[in-house]
């Protein structure tokens, strides 16, 4: 998607654009991430893509945005720059997988759908963290911080570093390199990786089933996940509507 944004904005899309046969052909429904796919950043003015979404809404195509972040970042940066009336044709997944919402006859958001958790695992949620917290830095010396104001989900900061407070998805080879580098100093087994086994070995040692994920800079600890947001789209968007798989392009 961001090297279709760049022949658009050159102006030369129909000379460039050249996709294989799976690809060049309609599509009844589009998923798609936000950071790093569809923009570069939550600070880049969208209104460029909102144009073409817009067209294609206009089609009747269903454009379904599948993203960690909260829904007030996609709906200030996207949502509200689309034709009100054209809206009605968006879904927005958020929060890993945790919520979706849609869009009236009016343009106005409504949420369809929350994974709310029980006392028990949000206080489970609170232990996985904390205790792979402590054996980072008790065992390997490792400073980390606790993240925990998202919903359905905590996080173990790897690298609580002013320069790497906010990075873009653009310089996450980057990040990776930094986080790895961090990781082998502190002697870490298996680096992020290692990481992220140990946050499943704690949260199965706590009976938590939790989802343990990572975007580099973070190990992530919740009860959903983005695989969790394309079955939500299966069950109640694709079933009903009888749209098939074929008929859906992925991009992230």
């Amino acid at each position: 998607m961001q090297q279709i944004r760049k022949w658009l904005r050159r102006g030369d899309a129909a000379n460039d654009l050249h996709l294989p046969p799976e690809l060049d052909r309609p599509f009844r429904a589009i998923f798609f991430d936000w950071d790093g796919t569809a923009v570069v950043n939550r600070k880049e003015d969208a209104s460029a893509f909102a144009r073409v979404a817009e067209g294609l809404l206009r089609q009747g195509v269903w454009l379904a945005v599948v993203t960690g972040t909260n829904f007030g970042n996609i709906d200030r940066q996207f949502c509200q720059v689309v034709a009100p009336d054209l809206r009605h044709h968006l879904l927005i997944g958020t929060n890993r997988g945790s919520e979706f919402y849609g869009f009236d006859g009016t343009g106005q958001a409504v949420r369809r759908y929350l994974r709310v958790a029980t006392p028990d695992e949000d206080r489970q949620l609170t232990a996985v963290t904390e205790e792979v917290a402590r054996q980072l830095r008790e065992t390997y010396g490792l400073t980390v911080q606790i993240v925990a104001d998202r919903l359905n989900r905590r996080k173990v900061d790897l690298i609580p570093e002013p320069a790497w407070a906010d990075p873009p998805k653009a310089r996450i080879g980057e990040l990776l390199t930094a986080v790895e580098a961090r990781l082998a100093a502190a002697g870490v087994p298996g680096g992020l990786h290692g990481v992220i086994a140990l946050g499943e070995q704690v949260a199965e040692a706590q009976g938590l089933h939790a989802r343990v994920t990572s975007d580099v800079k973070n190990l992530e600890i919740g009860l959903t996940d983005k695989a969790d947001a394309v079955a939500w789209l299966y069950r109640e968007f694709l079933e009903p509507t009888g749209i098939a798989w074929h008929d859906v392009l992925i991009g992230g």
